[in-house]
């Protein structure tokens, strides 16, 4: 499981981080880093493809379920955006990720219920 936020600062800077867990709900692995000038979609969606390319190169590719509070990004994820939208082409990088894995849930969560990946 994935839990992810990203958040975009005063300045315009967006930072992002995730948390990874297991079948069990046990702890795995946290991660962050800094993405850049983006909105606030942009950051979400970029979490997600780090989380999901972190899962790529160090685990197995089984069932995955992804939890963000961005209810925009997940739409994307699960439904796709236009082609002149300014998330396509990160939501393309994501969808061909996607490809990879058994199985893949995206969730929209509500803010409270996310915090373990602040």
């Amino acid at each position: 499981k994935l839990n992810c936020d990203g958040v975009v600062s005063n300045i315009n800077l967006a930072s992002c981080g995730g948390v990874l867990r297991d079948s069990n709900g046990s702890f795995i692995m946290g991660f962050a880093g800094m993405v850049g000038s983006c909105s606030v979609v942009q950051a979400e969606l970029w979490v997600i493809y780090h989380g999901l390319r972190i899962i790529k190169e160090r685990f197995l590719l089984a069932n995955i379920f992804i939890e963000s509070d961005s209810a925009e990004a997940v739409k994307f994820l699960n439904e796709g955006c236009s082609r002149n939208h300014p998330c396509y082409s990160l939501v393309n990088l994501i969808v061909r990720t996607i490809s990879n894995f058994h199985k893949l849930e995206c969730n929209h969560v509500l803010r409270e219920a996310n915090q373990c990946s602040r």
